[in-house]
């Protein structure tokens, strides 16, 4: 079994300073830490923003990932506190559009834009996940996320996390997508043939429906999760998950940019939270426990540029040795937050 690395917390003076507020004291890391793994590109992106108690974490993905997840970190960066995170959401949709269609422009290439962007007919793939935290002044938390980066805060002995599942293994996200878009398919595993969830999730059309078999799933990450798609009807485009910024060309899906918002009152005063927020490459290779006990070790606990630096190293050691030279690219962030 592998063992974790040991811990070798960075140097104290390579700490950032926390930031006093009325009620709470916040230890930002200096910078978000990434690793770009197997992958030919890095198309993961952070944001930490101490004035305005944002940290966020964005994982392009499609030909054009890179760039929505630039386009959405810049974007949230300069977004002001007083708008809520769906009015925040529905503006980096806007933006990012308007962004895809001038750079589209800029390359000289004839292109069409309906629902979504095409080429002689082809989508133009490109999209990303948003995961957004603002920290109050009074130690509370609260998260807004499309897509499969997650976020959970480690107090003290409990672990909450600040995500749901958005994609065809939520009944929630599944009954959403077919009531809005009952043409679209979801697949499950790698079969070719697109396989319902099982029946008893939908009595009343059972007859139409495949049991999800039980041997040959494929697992995308260490939890045994099951790898699903949502397919387009007409083009057959493909996305693991149901909710994201960018990805126009599976708006005919039930792709939505609505996210899911998740609140948490301030830790217990004398103790020490940690939050923490990483792409997919990052939870699909580390147990939520390992990366509690990580990151609330008495070593780490508080240097939040030093246990982010830890992170990425347990995180790519896994990442390696279960996908070897394969591995998604990973990031991640830590933040402490106390309160007198």
């Amino acid at each position: 079994m592998f063992s974790s690395p040991s811990i070798s917390p960075l140097p104290e003076d390579l700490e950032a300073p926390p930031v006093v507020t009325a009620g709470a004291r916040i230890y930002y890391p200096l910078k978000a830490h990434t690793d770009i793994g197997g992958k030919a590109h890095n198309q993961d992106r952070a944001l930490i923003n101490s004035e305005k108690g944002i940290i966020a974490v964005f994982d392009g993905h499609g030909i054009h990932g890179a760039e929505f997840a630039e386009w959405a970190a810049t974007i949230t960066g300069r977004i002001e506190l007083s708008m809520s995170f769906e009015e925040q959401f529905a503006l980096m949709e806007v933006l990012t559009r308007a962004q895809f269609r001038a750079h589209l422009t800029v390359t000289g290439k004839q292109f069409l834009e309906d629902e979504g962007f095409y080429i002689e007919g082809r989508p133009i793939s490109g999209g990303t996940t948003a995961t957004v935290i603002r920290i109050e002044a009074d130690g509370s938390v609260a998260c807004a996320a499309a897509g499969d980066s997650e976020a959970f805060v480690f107090d003290d002995g409990s672990e909450v996390p600040l995500t749901v599942d958005h994609s065809p293994l939520s009944l929630t996200e599944w009954t959403r997508i077919k009531e809005s878009h009952p043409a679209t398919l979801c697949q499950y595993s790698v079969s070719k043939r697109p396989v319902w969830l099982p029946r008893t999730m939908n009595p009343e059309e059972a007859d139409s429906w495949f049991m999800n078999p039980i041997g040959g799933t494929v697992h995308v990450d260490v939890r045994g999760t099951w790898s699903t798609y949502i397919i387009e009807p007409y083009t057959r485009e493909a996305l693991a998950m149901t909710r994201s910024i960018g990805d126009f060309n599976m708006k005919s899906a039930g792709v939505s940019a609505v996210p899911t918002v998740v609140r948490v009152g301030p830790p217990r005063p004398g103790t020490m939270r940690a939050v923490v927020v990483g792409s997919d490459g990052l939870w699909n290779c580390l147990q939520y426990s390992e990366v509690r006990d990580l990151v609330r070790s008495p070593a780490l606990l508080g240097k939040a540029e030093a246990a982010t630096h830890e992170l990425l190293l347990l995180g790519r050691a896994r990442a390696s040795l279960k996908w070897p030279d394969t591995y998604d690219n990973i990031i991640c962030i830590v933040t402490y937050v106390s309160v007198a």
